[in-house]
């Protein structure tokens, strides 16, 4: 599909595993690039196990244990492309209040994070926090994803509670990727947002004591 440029923007729904996710854990293995906006929670690929659960439990009986439990299997195999011997390169956008929200609880978040610095030494992943003091943003508009390829064009992700659709219509994805450009111009740098995170981390131990 990301190498057919001239189809329609389409949508899967379900919500079984499988009918959701292989064409998206098809264009992650084909990605050379990632961008993943995901205003108010850690991004899939970069979550812990409590952390995935706790987000997916939240869905108020949409779910079932045995659908959670697949869902979150099957979030922690997809995370292996990063750590494959040749990733994609790896954005993620989110705002501070992702780092302050106690997610499970405080001691599910401190790991969250701790896993999020661990992430963040590799060369490939990038994370980028938008500060809760510019006020309006455009990343509150909504998640995003965008996915860039070697050989095709870009495509771009909407995940809904129960329902993915999937947009390559190149105006379209012109739009997102305008989007992104004005998205991290309003995240602190990559170092500064590393310092964050570890303000938040600590927090989170604290509240644990």
């Amino acid at each position: 599909m990301a190498r057919d440029v001239h189809r329609g923007t389409w949508t899967v729904t379900g919500a079984g595993v499988p009918k959701q996710l292989t064409t998206l854990v098809d264009y992650e293995a084909d990605a050379c690039s990632m961008t993943v906006v995901t205003p108010l929670l850690i991004p899939g690929l970069l979550q812990t196990r409590p952390y995935a659960h706790a987000i997916m439990s939240a869905a108020g009986g949409l779910l079932d244990d045995t659908v959670i439990g697949a869902r979150v299997m099957y979030r922690m195999g997809r995370q292996d492309i990063l750590r494959s011997a040749e990733p994609p390169t790896f954005t993620s956008v989110l705002t501070e209040w992702a780092l302050q929200s106690p997610v499970g609880g405080h001691a599910t978040m401190a790991e969250q994070l701790a896993r999020l610095t661990e992430w963040m030494r590799h060369d490939h992943i990038d994370v980028r926090v938008v500060p809760a003091a510019i006020g309006a943003s455009l990343s509150s508009a909504g998640n995003f994803s965008i996915y860039e390829f070697s050989k095709a064009t870009p495509v771009v992700h909407l995940e809904h509670i129960s329902a993915s659709v999937f947009v390559d219509d190149v105006r379209e994805v012109a739009d997102f990727v305008a989007a992104r450009e004005t998205i991290l111009s309003e995240t602190r740098s990559s170092a500064e947002s590393a310092a964050l995170i570890e303000h938040y981390l600590s927090y989170h131990r604290k509240a644990t004591r």
